[in-house]
């Protein structure tokens, strides 16, 4: 089964999302983001993805690195929800479908 949120926001169509695992947010991370709009979103990704990368030491930075390429698909489209939130929409529905 696939889990949709629909989000309305009055004067606009609406917009549904696909809640769950998101692989090109984990490849894209950041970027992925950005390319949805999600401007506040991305920026925190990015600059959290420059700090691991620029900051950290190798090992601990490596396994960082991987870690928050992990949570950008586990939470990509709470992000998004998140963002839309900001932008004045409201969580209408929940649509359980094949």
């Amino acid at each position: 089964m696939k889990v949709w949120t629909a989000h309305l926001r009055p004067g606009k169509a609406p917009i549904l999302l696909r809640d769950g695992f998101s692989i090109p947010a984990m490849v894209l991370g950041p970027f992925w983001l950005l390319a949805q709009r999600a401007w506040i979103a991305g920026a925190i990704g990015l600059a959290a993805m420059l700090v691991v990368k620029f900051l950290l030491p190798d090992t601990i930075g490596a396994v960082a690195e991987l870690l928050l390429t992990v949570a950008f698909g586990l939470f990509g489209h709470d992000l998004m929800v998140w963002t839309l939130d900001l932008k004045g929409y409201l969580l209408a529905e929940i649509v359980v479908a094949r």
